[in-house]
């Protein structure tokens, strides 16, 4: 055995191995659970089920009490150690503030911002299309009666390349009973062009642009139609007294009796339903399509006006004043009373008293509205608008159930985490 065995080398020192703190067996910030026993058998989690969403949704217009909204959790504050906790959103109940008229949409069982837009276009499409169909129609029904030779009768051919010669005729026709109920037909169609567009998105929709008991109010509008009658007899009767209605001229009928008892009637029949459409257009569809919007109904009602003026074109500049103006009063008078009633009695009316007016011979040139008609308007709109605030108030200090608010029940966007309790899927 040599020395090399006998003094071994010595071994290097065992170098010391890292210490690592153990794992915690949840997040510091999860409760700890204690396993299972014996007389605590393992379950799985039970989760609530919002008594609102196992039924049916239900709405009630103000005032009447409305069930608890369903508790939610603490939001999960923006940064904190786990945001992944926050997990997908639902759509959970929630209970809307009182909404007045012009904020009716966002009482849509799952309002979004871009739906009113949407509905809007639908609209205007689905009217010009309906618009398109309805004069295509007439022009048919036309050519089956006149028959394909008119197409070459020589003063078909001399209005077709004159047009202001056609309008001067359409103008000279402009109380013939057809023409009437051709032109009012053409505006009646913006009603059920509004109704499908709203319809797409839920049923029960359109029944918001009434009012906020989601229906037509027949009181109401039985006395603002009455209230508007007794003021246009007035004025208008006062204004022939006084002789200051030197805008119109008078031209005497060239129907018959008969013919002119048909025009009559199709003014009675089709005005109303006009002026309804109008309604439900600008102080309804377009009014709560900029409400749902901005809270405050001040540029709903100025942008709705402007619009109301510039749509009748066929007047000059006192013209749209007038109807800009009488638009701005019916968009008041409807957040004040929390319904189109007031603007539909007044439009009725308004249309009823200047086409009856036309019928008997008196006509009033569009370019030829002045100032007078300016200031006769005001009067009307004036002493009408104190007329159905009395009205209101009387009908408020009798005890009606006319309100100006409605509540309802809807569904909004929130994170699965912020939410006690599973909410049942909905379709």
């Amino acid at each position: 055995m040599t020395e090399q065995n006998l003094n071994p080398q010595p071994q290097p020192a065992a170098q010391p191995q890292p210490q690592y703190a153990p794992h915690p067996a949840s997040p510091p910030s999860q409760p700890q659970y204690a396993p299972p026993s014996a007389s605590q058998p393992a379950q799985s989690p039970q989760f609530a089920v919002p008594q609102s969403v196992a039924g049916q949704q239900a709405t009630a217009p103000h005032p009447y009490q409305v069930a608890a909204a369903p508790a939610l959790a603490p939001m999960v504050q923006q940064g904190a150690a786990y945001p992944w906790a926050v997990g997908p959103e639902v759509w959970v109940p929630e209970q809307t503030e009182p909404l007045e008229y012009h904020r009716l949409l966002r009482g849509m069982k799952r309002y979004e911002w871009w739906k009113p837009l949407v509905m809007s276009i639908t609209g205007a499409a689905v009217y010009l299309f309906g618009t398109l169909i309805l004069f295509m129609a007439g022009a048919l029904i036309f050519l089956v009666i006149a028959g394909p030779e008119v197409l070459d009768d020589p003063l078909f051919q001399e209005l077709s390349a004159n047009p202001e010669a056609a309008n001067q005729i359409l103008n000279d026709a402009a109380t013939h009973p057809a023409i009437i109920a051709i032109m009012l037909l053409s505006v009646i169609t913006m009603m059920p062009a509004a109704w499908l567009a709203m319809r797409i998105f839920g049923k029960g929709i359109f029944s918001r642009v009434w009012s906020v008991a989601a229906r037509i109010r027949w009181e109401l509008i039985l006395w603002f139609t009455l209230a508007a009658l007794l003021i246009y007899a007035v004025v208008q009767g006062v204004g022939l007294l006084l002789g200051t209605g030197g805008e119109m001229i008078y031209q005497e009928p060239q129907q018959s009796t008969g013919m002119l008892l048909l025009t009559l009637l199709v003014i009675v029949l089709l005005v109303p339903l006009q002026a309804t459409a109008e309604e439900v257009v600008f102080r309804g569809v377009l009014l709560q399509t900029f409400g749902s919007w901005l809270r405050s109904p001040v540029l709903a009602v100025i942008v709705t006006s402007m619009l109301f003026g510039a749509a009748h074109v066929q007047y000059n500049i006192w013209g749209m004043l007038v109807t800009g103006m009488m638009g701005l009063c019916m968009a008041i008078l409807t957040i004040r009373t929390g319904g189109l009633e007031a603007a539909m009695a007044l439009h009725t009316v308004n249309n009823v008293v200047v086409f009856t007016i036309n019928t008997f011979g008196f006509v009033s040139d569009p370019d030829q509205i002045g100032p007078f008609s300016l200031l006769s308007e005001l009067v009307i709109l004036l002493l009408f608008t104190a007329a159905v605030e009395l009205i209101w108030r009387r009908g408020k200090a009798r005890g009606k159930a006319w309100y100006r608010h409605r509540i309802d029940w809807i569904e909004v966007r929130r994170p699965l985490a912020t939410v006690q309790g599973m909410p049942l899927p909905t379709a």
